[in-house]
């Protein structure tokens, strides 16, 4: 993949008052990093993996554009109520086979909530104020059921409470006037939570006993400097189709059984909620949410200042 994602650091509420800033729903979806050239289409996960295979409908989608383009994105599923749903995208992301794909793309459609524009027909957008991709974006994306543009407003109080009273996940705030910076981790963009969560690391899970069985639970680190260090267990949050998904991207990567827990090789990432962080250094209440496609390193004790 060309072009890294840019990435946000972590903002103050205060923020939602300054006039400096043009405010978007922050969305629980899968970060995408939209790739048409000619006919082909590629989405990249922060991985820099082609995961278009997974979503038919969006890729065929556009194939159709008669433009080339780079577009910085969001995947969701709205549930019933029109809210983007971890649950349902995590249904999506764990079929196998390519018929359960099929079948899961009708059933729950996913939608590609575009939110930049970084290059446009040959032409690099990067260096352009982010007021002017906004404009480019409008112009250039059809909205239908798999494609959309990020709403954005400059009032983030207004935002915040709507976020606040539909449960979602927060909100970004990006600098007037700024630039897109491909693999930076900028105060140009700021995410705001409306609650506790962390990308940790998998190091390991304590088995189920009896064939066929899974795990009770994920033990999860973060990373101090090069030391990965335990952070917490994970007890609860998933579903039984969940449980059958992870195990089967950690038994791989299994190396040591000690103390009743099987240890596995630094690979898988997930988040999850948690109420607080112990004096002892330990998430209190960890809750599976799903697995991130992201690397291990980016998995740092920094996310929980």
């Amino acid at each position: 993949m060309k072009y890294e994602p840019m990435l946000a650091e972590t903002g103050k509420i205060s923020l939602l008052e300054n006039n400096n800033y043009l405010f978007e729903p922050k969305l629980d979806g899968t970060r995408c990093v939209l790739v048409k050239r000619g006919r082909r289409v590629y989405m990249f996960n922060r991985l820099g993996q082609d995961f278009s295979y997974l979503y038919p409908l969006i890729k065929r989608a556009f194939e159709k554009y008669s433009d080339n383009f780079i577009l910085d994105s969001e995947i969701i599923c709205y549930n019933e109520r029109g809210l983007p749903d971890h649950r349902l995208l995590m249904r999506r992301d764990q079929a196998m086979s390519k018929n359960e794909i099929d079948m899961r793309a009708h059933a729950i459609p996913a939608t590609l909530v575009a939110f930049d524009v970084i290059i446009l027909n040959n032409k690099e957008l990067m260096s352009q104020k982010i007021e002017e991709r906004k404009k480019k974006l409008k112009q250039l994306i059809k909205e239908g059921r798999h494609a959309e543009r990020i709403m954005f407003t400059e009032e983030g109080s207004k935002l915040w409470d709507l976020v606040k009273k539909s449960k979602m996940e927060g909100v970004m705030a990006k600098k007037k006037g700024s630039y897109y910076l491909p693999g930076e981790r900028s105060k140009d963009w700021l995410k705001i939570k409306n609650n506790k969560s962390v990308d940790a690391v998998i190091m390991g899970y304590t088995p189920e006993k009896g064939p066929g069985k899974t795990f009770d639970s994920l033990i999860i680190g973060l990373y101090k400097g090069k030391e990965l260090v335990k952070v917490g267990t994970v007890k609860t949050g998933w579903d039984a189709e969940s449980k059958k998904y992870i195990i089967k991207k950690l038994s791989p990567l299994k190396t040591k059984m000690k103390e009743k827990v099987q240890y596995v090789k630094p690979k898988e990432v997930c988040e999850v909620d948690y109420l607080e962080l112990t004096k002892e250094k330990e998430l209190r209440s960890p809750v599976y949410k799903r697995l991130r496609h992201k690397p291990v390193k980016k998995c740092t004790w920094k996310q929980l200042k």
